[in-house]
């Protein structure tokens, strides 16, 4: 009897699925925006989060339209930015929502 129970322990524990190790790791870049007072009307941050492969965090169009619409709404594109002209974030995202 017991050794049914470590043989069903380690049948269910070899059945789990193992921590997705091929999930994307990004590399981030933080901009704090010093000098400028809170605008609490509009939500801006004074810190601002975009992916140290960035190519101008300054540029709008350095953006997927995610990021813009993140940028105009509290000025943080939570690194929604264009790497080669590609968000790697949004297909990490779909990914993750799809779960």
């Amino acid at each position: 009897m017991h050794v049914d129970s470590d043989a069903e322990n380690s049948q269910s524990q070899a059945s789990e699925p193992a921590a997705t190790a091929s999930a994307p790791r990004f590399r981030w870049r933080a901009i704090v925006r010093v000098g400028q007072r809170f605008d609490a009307a509009r939500g801006h941050q004074s810190l601002a989060w975009h992916l140290a492969d960035c190519a101008d965090p300054a540029q709008l169009e350095a953006h997927c339209q995610l990021g813009r619409h993140l940028i105009a709404t509290d000025g943080n594109p939570d690194g929604h930015c264009l790497v080669d002209g590609v968000c790697p974030r949004c297909p990490a995202i779909a990914t993750t929502d799809d779960s």
